[in-house]
C-alpha cells in the first residue's frame, strides 16, 4: 500500500513554497499586495463581508494557473473518474503530510472540517473524502457546514454564505480547503462557525491560487517563491523570514 511519503516525494517539483509574511507578502493569504499594501486587495475586501473573519490563513503550496498543482485541485474534483481515483490519494497525502509535520504551528485545535460548496454541487464536498482517505484525520473530521441562503462567490463573502449545522460551541475547529483564489469561501466559512461558538484557529488550504502573469506584485511573488526549493520541513509559519 502507497504511503503518504510515496504520494508526496515524487511529486515535490509541482509545490511551491509559501513564502512567510514579509514586504510583499500579505498578511493574512500570502498572496501578493499591491506596492506599499501589506494586505492583497482579495483579502481587504473579503475581510470586510463578514463579522468574524480569520487572520490566519496557511496555504500549504502556492498554485500557479494551469500549472500541475492546478489542474490536480481542479481534477481531483471535477475530472473523469479514472483522474478522480488517482488523484484523490495525492491530495489526501499532501494534506496529511503537511498537517503531521506542522500542526503545531497551527494553534490547538480537536476538530477538522472542510468548507464545503456553496453553490452548484451536490452531496459532500470531494475534500470530505479526501479526508475519510486518512485515519487520523477522518477520525476528527466533522462536517458540520452546509450552504446558506447567500452562498460566497468570487470576491463576495456573507455571514449567510454557510449555516452550522450541529453544536461547535467551543470546539477548536481547524478549517480546511482545497483551492483559495479569492478567500470568500474561508471568510465566510470561518465567520459561520466563530459565530456559532466555535474557536478556529487557522485555516489551512492546500493551494493559494497565483497568476503570474496577473500584474508585476504578482510575477514578484512567484518569482520569490522560486528562490527555494519546496520542503515539508517548512512552512509559512515556522519559516525564518528570507531575506
Amino acid at each position: 500500500m502507497a504511503t503518504v511519503y510515496d504520494l508526496t516525494e515524487p511529486y515535490l517539483a509541482t509545490f511551491t513554497p509559501v513564502p512567510p509574511v514579509a514586504e510583499g507578502v500579505c498578511d493574512i493569504c500570502h498572496g501578493a499586495p499591491g506596492p506599499g499594501w501589506s494586505r492583497c486587495w482579495s483579502c481587504t475586501q473579503t475581510l470586510q463581508q463578514v463579522s468574524r473573519p480569520i487572520t490566519r490563513v496557511i496555504p500549504i503550496t502556492l498554485c500557479e494557473r494551469m500549472g500541475p498543482m492546478h489542474t490536480l485541485l481542479r481534477k481531483y474534483k471535477d475530472g473523469p473518474a479514472e483522474l478522480r481515483c488517482r488523484f484523490q490519494p495525492r491530495v489526501a497525502a499532501l494534506l496529511a503530510r503537511f498537517l503531521q509535520q506542522h500542526g503545531r504551528c497551527l494553534g490547538a485545535w480537536d476538530t477538522i472540517t472542510s468548507v464545503p460548496s456553496g453553490r452548484g454541487r451536490g452531496g459532500a464536498h470531494p475534500l470530505v473524502s479526501v479526508v475519510g482517505m486518512v485515519s487520523d484525520l477522518a477520525k476528527l473530521h466533522r462536517d458540520v457546514l452546509r450552504a446558506g441562503p447567500h452562498p460566497p462567490s468570487h470576491l463576495a463573502g456573507s455571514d449567510q454564505g454557510f449555516v452550522v449545522t450541529a453544536n461547535v460551541r467551543d470546539r477548536q475547529v481547524l478549517l480546511i480547503d482545497d483551492t483559495f483564489t479569492s478567500g470568500a469561501g474561508v471568510q465566510s466559512a470561518a465567520s459561520a462557525l466563530r459565530m456559532a461558538g466555535a474557536i478556529v484557529p487557522a485555516a489551512v488550504v492546500i493551494g493559494r491560487y497565483i497568476d503570474p502573469d496577473f500584474n508585476q506584485p504578482s510575477r514578484e511573488l512567484w518569482n520569490l517563491a522560486h528562490e527555494r526549493s519546496f520542503s515539508f520541513e517548512r512552512c509559512c509559519l515556522c519559516d525564518a523570514p528570507w531575506s
